[in-house]
């Protein structure tokens, strides 16, 4: 049976050498799309230029990175950039082609959220690795990191739960059930404090902040965290004032789980969330990077 939706275009802008790393994006968002669009009325769909770019030779445009800045950048909702071991090549505006495409959806005020891969990195792109290090360093914004593509498809799929509820449905409004969107995600925040001997100390507080992104209250939430690979404790993270009773998260409210890491803590857990909206249950299931 059809249904009406509103589709949220998603481009995905990556250096060639991340061909993979789009496929597994675009696999996230079709999932995504199997197990959300009908309740949602939204459908996200996946904008890759190496399919959907179309040749065209226009006076207007100066180069192929422009005509793919007109054609899919220009008209996305979402953009999703990936970085492997380099670059790209550059364009006559900027250090590469993935770079504007960021930059030109960021001055247009399109969501963005970039990643960058932490795996080793082969000996033959040590020289191209050198300049993407350089351009990490020096990103504005704050990024996240993935080693392999399992890791990258729970980054995106947090930050699409997190995106989606932003864009209203004028062929599917959203009711009052369904609509609440608790999110959890890794919170660092930089302090000083002055030791005994008059030295300033700088580190981290680590905090998992979990957020109703919703437009309803999450009633008798109940957060779990479960390991996040066979063998790992979450026992090994010490948790300050982890909630050990059900409570109502109230829409766009917020609250933190401060921690600490001990020798053998994992890098990421897992988590379960379950609550009501009114009489309907609701839970959802994802990992978070708690390093």
């Amino acid at each position: 049976m059809t249904f009406a939706a509103t589709v949220i275009r998603v481009f995905i802008a990556s250096p060639s050498d991340t061909a993979d790393s789009r496929s597994a994006v675009e696999t996230a968002l079709t999932r995504w799309n199997a197990r959300r669009a009908e309740s949602s009325g939204q459908i996200l769909l996946p904008v890759r230029y190496e399919s959907q770019a179309v040749p065209t030779y226009e006076t207007e445009t100066t180069d192929g990175q422009a005509v793919i800045n007109k054609q899919l950048v220009e008209k996305a909702d979402i953009v999703i950039g990936l970085f492997g071991n380099s670059l790209g090549s550059a364009t006559p505006r900027s250090i590469s082609g993935t770079v504007e495409e960021i930059e030109e959806a960021r001055a247009k005020g399109i969501k963005v959220h970039v990643y960058f891969s932490s795996a080793p990195v082969p000996q033959n792109h040590l020289e191209e690795a050198q300049l993407l290090r350089d351009y990490k360093k020096n990103f504005e914004g704050l990024y996240g990191t993935y080693v392999d593509d399992g890791e990258l498809i729970d980054h995106i799929n947090l930050a699409i739960d997190s995106d989606v509820p932003e864009f209203d449905s004028s062929a599917h409004p959203p009711t009052p059930k369904g609509r609440a969107n608790p999110i959890v995600q890794h919170v660092r925040e930089p302090f000083s404090k002055t030791d005994g001997k008059g030295k300033t100390r700088n580190g981290y507080r680590h905090s998992l902040r979990i957020e109703n992104k919703g437009t309803v209250d999450a009633e008798n939430l109940q957060l779990k965290f479960l390991p996040y690979e066979e063998g790992e404790s979450v026992d090994n993270v010490m948790w300050h004032e982890l909630p050990d009773e059900a409570q109502t998260l109230y829409a766009g409210a917020s609250f933190d789980i401060r921690y600490e890491l001990h020798m053998g803590s994992p890098r990421k857990v897992r988590y379960e969330l379950q609550w009501n909206e009114g009489e309907e249950p609701y839970n959802r299931e994802n990992s978070v990077g708690i390093i």
